[in-house]
């Protein structure tokens, strides 16, 4: 039985304390693998893409070196963690209770009481000898789910949740059940200091014997917390890229260990072009609207120009909203060609992953997301949309 707790894409972990473990692993831009063993492909005489990473390597490392440290929380600031782990893309598995935690009251009756009327997908099989991740799922309440968990029911498996976008069209950072706990877990914890998680995502199921995530990477660090059960990895750094069997043609690895593969070239913070066209129109979004608004205030408050100023304003958000909108078609245009979406489930168990520990596999198309996702409807202020059709 596992239940597994992860801060994705940042380098804040939730709590420490746990009911069965006391630890975090905190695993950099590393390959991480949970199984007995793996059939490295041999190193080609000339790498066929440019591999700049320049962070942590068990390269000329004894053993005292590679092993992987423990910290306890209380006995590293903020700026040491950064300096140690974070920025040379080092994995560390730290210990003790961060502020704010209480992973400790996460009993079954606990999280049914707390969250138990939420629904939830979650990935269905046959039996236990068929593997997760074929696109079987069903949406069902928490509270039914934490019932069959708690039967051991190993035909259910809860796995990454698809969010939904906030008012201002961001997505947010944790679906249902952890946007249920949110007072069990600090939002941003003073061990990570101007760093913050992008996302929280719970995974729980039951096996009644061992299972593996297979050899995957995440695009950004992983906080990992294990609730319940046990989970051994195996990580391998990015400068062996060239040695794996991956889905999908590799481009580069830069030198923080982000891996890129042809036709979803990003930098190394993960963005890519649109994203940052999209990302400026946001701002410029917001920007207008705030001014609509002050220039709303001062017609209600009669000062002079305030009318012309409120035309312009309104003239101005509309112009942002094409632009945001513009934006954000072309990032839906670029994903259906992407290899793996950042927010990819990558914990599936026996689910589909990136790499391959067979050739035959390489046979395999590459896995793609699904790029479903709410639309933003063209609405002008003052003005019907200019249609009435959704998509979903």
């Amino acid at each position: 039985r596992s239940l597994l707790f992860s801060a994705n894409k940042s380098t804040s972990p939730p709590p420490s304390r746990t009911i069965a473990a006391q630890r975090v692993i905190c695993a950099a831009a590393l390959f991480a693998l949970s199984v007995p063993s793996f059939a490295a492909a041999s190193r080609a005489s000339a790498m066929p893409f440019e591999n700049a990473y320049s962070g942590f390597t068990l390269k000329g490392a004894g053993e005292k070196e590679a092993a992987v440290p423990r910290v306890a929380v209380a006995d590293i600031s903020p700026k040491d963690f950064f300096k140690r782990f974070v920025a040379p893309r080092r994995p560390c598995i730290l210990t003790g209770q961060l502020e704010g935690s209480n992973f400790a009251a996460w009993s079954n009756a606990y999280l049914k009481k707390k969250a138990g009327d939420s629904f939830v997908d979650v990935e269905h099989r046959e039996s236990a000898k068929e593997r997760y991740g074929k696109g079987k799922s069903q949406r069902i309440k928490f509270k039914d789910f934490m019932d069959k968990f708690a039967a051991k029911d190993d035909t259910l498996y809860m796995t990454t949740q698809e969010l939904q976008n906030d008012a201002v069209g961001m997505p947010e950072r944790m679906g249902n059940p952890a946007a249920c706990l949110v007072g069990d877990f600090p939002a941003r914890p003073a061990l990570m200091g101007h760093l913050a998680p992008s996302t929280y995502t719970l995974w729980m199921g039951h096996n009644k014997e061992e299972s593996s995530s297979g050899l995957h990477h995440d695009f950004h660090d992983n906080l990992y917390v294990l609730l319940r059960g046990t989970k051994r990895f195996r990580l391998f750094s990015p400068d062996d890229t060239d040695r794996m069997y991956t889905h999908g043609e590799v481009a580069n690895v830069h030198p923080n260990g982000r891996i890129c593969y042809k036709g979803a070239e990003t930098d190394a913070d993960g963005s890519d072009e649109a994203t940052r066209r999209a990302m400026l129109a946001a701002h410029k979004q917001a920007h207008a609207m705030v001014e609509v608004a002050s220039a709303e205030a001062a017609v209600q408050a009669g000062e002079k120009g305030a009318a012309t100023r409120l035309e312009k304003a309104e003239a101005a958000l509309d112009d942002a909203m094409d632009e945001a909108l513009d934006a954000e078609m072309e990032m839906e245009g670029a994903s259906d060609g992407e290899h793996q979406d950042d927010d990819e489930e990558s914990e599936d168990e026996d689910g589909p992953s990136i790499f391959s520990m067979r050739p035959a596999d390489l046979k395999r198309p590459p896995e793609h997301r699904d790029g479903g996702g709410a639309s933003q409807k063209k609405a002008k202020r003052g003005k019907a949309p200019e249609s009435e059709e959704e998509s979903e």
